[in-house]
């Protein structure tokens, strides 16, 4: 099975700095260009928030099945996936923290920054061929 994947950091903060040229409404038309330049059959996105999942969403929702988790409660960022509808079914899909709990919302042992590291999968079959992946 061919897939063609993207992954895309689209960056959490709006006009870092003040610059405008950075701004979520400035970024996400070149967002869209680029993945739909690309057509790809999975996307994975680093550094959404709720207002970029309300734009990706708007883009890509009804092409795309977007699943997201945020890593916590109070720090809305998140990991999101995509995968093409047409293409592929998803038989299951979740996320686990990086750390000695991994089922619930939690820091790691290797924890640094002031961010708990997630981990976001989907269990993918491709209607075509019935062959099945996990996307992570």
């Amino acid at each position: 099975m061919k897939l063609n994947v993207i992954s895309f950091n689209i960056l959490c903060v709006d006009a870092p700095n003040g610059n405008q040229a950075y701004s979520l409404s400035a970024r996400s038309p070149r967002v869209r260009t680029v993945v739909e330049s690309r057509n790809p059959d999975l996307i994975g996105f680093q550094e959404a928030t709720p207002a970029w999942l309300e734009l990706l969403k708007r883009d890509f929702g009804e092409a795309y099945e977007i699943y997201n988790v945020y890593r916590s409660e109070t720090s809305p960022e998140s990991t999101p996936i995509a995968w093409n509808r047409a293409r592929f079914e998803c038989l299951d899909k979740g996320n686990f923290w990086f750390s000695d709990t991994p089922e619930v919302e939690s820091r790691g042992w290797d924890e640094v920054y002031d961010c708990p590291r997630i981990f976001t999968w989907a269990h993918l079959k491709e209607k075509s061929s019935g062959k099945e992946f996990y996307f992570i």
